[in-house]
């Protein structure tokens, strides 16, 4: 689940200032997580479906490429690759499904065009589903809980979540607060409230 507004411009704010830990944390993420995509492609039939993609003032930054499982149709992974340098990938996501051939779990990396010191973006997307709700809590490389989110219809009621990570850290102290609500848990009841078992990015 890439995100490129609040989280996206917090995050470049930190690229230069990361320390040393977090640094090596997120580029092995990155490397980590390109070996998953390789893995998970070498065990299907895929196909690719490519376009380009940029920003203003630099239309074609890169190609975007969807690896699809043939049969299913299943997204596998997409990466963007810079174009002027082709080696560079801009932003990687790799998908994992459940039984269902829903996505239970989506790895992000994402780099700032010219800078290539750390990703500026880790994810790792922890998804469920619960009648008619889709939910995803959403970490980073470091395993810090970055945002999470949920929609779609539980008993009859329109259900809309948008959490940031410092809303998360206020409710964790409300005695009666949203955490406690029917709603809530049915969204977020099941999803781990840590990505330790997901990092590094798993086979």
């Amino acid at each position: 689940v890439f995100v490129t507004t609040s989280v996206w411009a917090a995050e470049s704010n930190k690229s230069v200032k990361e320390d040393k830990k977090q640094v090596n944390e997120w580029n092995t993420f990155a490397t980590e997580l390109y070996a998953l995509h390789k893995d998970q492609l070498s065990r299907h039939d895929v196909k690719e479906t490519v376009k380009k993609g940029g920003y203003r003032g630099k239309k074609d930054f890169y190609k975007e490429v969807t690896y699809t499982d043939a049969q299913s149709g299943r997204v596998l992974s997409r990466i963007q690759w810079e174009i002027e340098k082709p080696e560079n990938i801009h932003v990687i996501e790799v998908f994992q499904h459940d039984e269902s051939g829903r996505v239970s779990c989506d790895y992000t990396a994402a780099f700032l065009p010219g800078f290539r010191n750390a990703p500026v973006q880790t994810l790792v997307a922890l998804h469920s589903y619960n009648e008619g709700l889709h939910a995803f809590r959403s970490f980073d490389a470091s395993g810090d809980v970055v945002f999470e989110r949920c929609n779609g219809t539980y008993k009859g009621k329109e259900i809309d979540f948008d959490f940031e990570d410092y809303e998360i850290e206020n409710m964790r102290h409300e005695a009666n607060g949203v955490m406690k609500t029917v709603e809530y848990q049915a969204c977020f009841g099941k999803i781990d409230l840590s990505a330790t078992e997901f990092l590094p990015p798993r086979k």
